[in-house]
């Protein structure tokens, strides 16, 4: 075996590519990441949910190395054997200690094939095409479900938690491109159709309020999305730098977690 492919944290090399693995510079990634976890362990704080959760930060590390060795080489592929090792004990561990564990594979399967979908679509048309900036964060926001699941919760609140999670990246990620002019993106970013997909995320959350499945904080969860986006794009001095919009955006996320939580009780 390769000495670059030797689980060695002693070899500077390996604990360099460690750090980064660990700390990304990819914040948005991070925070695709954390949502689910946050939103899924205020649902249902369990020791079965924290493993989940736990599984959930190493397989994000398996796959943060897989991008490293593809693009670099080096020991990122012993790492992200390491953390798959890791991450698939946790996981066990986690479907040992919950309730319904069948359930519970049905969205940690989801992720992994977005997942897997991903990082081939990252390869074959690049990181910032919009389809796979869109798989990717899609990718991790099943995990609320699951960790909703195995603590007891019902799949009712699984599904919305899940929704509603994925329907934040997917308005979140065409507006944060039109605010960044489509710098690094493959099209030129376009207003209406983030118009038109707050207009949705707006219908479906009221929807779920008028059937009774959701509170009335949801809906304004989806108010909050719907106005940053108009405002954003109508008074882009507001927010001039790419840094203004990540503080901005995650401001936002941890109200958008605080609303949703609130109205899946």
């Amino acid at each position: 075996m390769p000495a670059s492919f030797v689980w060695d944290p002693m070899n500077r090399a390996f604990t360099q590519t460690l750090r980064r693995v660990m700390l990304p510079s990819e914040h948005g990634a991070t925070v695709a990441l954390a949502e689910p976890i946050v939103l899924g362990l205020l649902l249902a704080p369990t020791g079965a949910g924290a493993l989940l959760a736990a599984s959930g930060v190493t397989g994000f590390w398996a796959g943060q190395a897989i991008r490293r060795a593809q693009r670099f080489g080096g020991p990122g592929r012993a790492i992200a054997i390491g953390f798959a090792i890791a991450t698939a004990a946790l996981a066990g561990a986690a479907l040992s200690a919950g309730e319904q564990p069948l359930a519970v594979i049905v969205p940690l399967a989801v992720g992994a094939v977005l997942g897997m979908a991903f990082f081939h679509l990252s390869v074959k048309l690049g990181a910032r095409a919009l389809s796979v900036e869109l798989i990717g964060a899609l990718s991790p926001t099943g995990l609320a479900a699951a960790i909703v699941v195995s603590g007891g919760g019902t799949w009712a609140v699984a599904a919305w938690a899940w929704g509603l999670l994925a329907l934040r990246q997917v308005g979140t990620i065409p507006y944060v491109r039109y605010r960044l002019g489509g710098k690094g993106t493959q099209a030129s970013p376009a207003q209406w159709p983030v118009h038109a997909i707050h207009v949705a995320i707006l219908l479906i959350v009221l929807a779920g309020w008028a059937r009774g499945d959701l509170g009335i904080t949801v809906v304004a969860a989806g108010v909050l999305l719907a106005t940053r986006a108009v405002v954003g794009m109508a008074v882009p001095k507001l927010l001039p730098t790419a840094k203004a919009v990540g503080f901005s955006e995650l401001g936002v996320g941890l109200a958008y977690l605080l609303l949703v939580w609130l109205g899946l009780q």
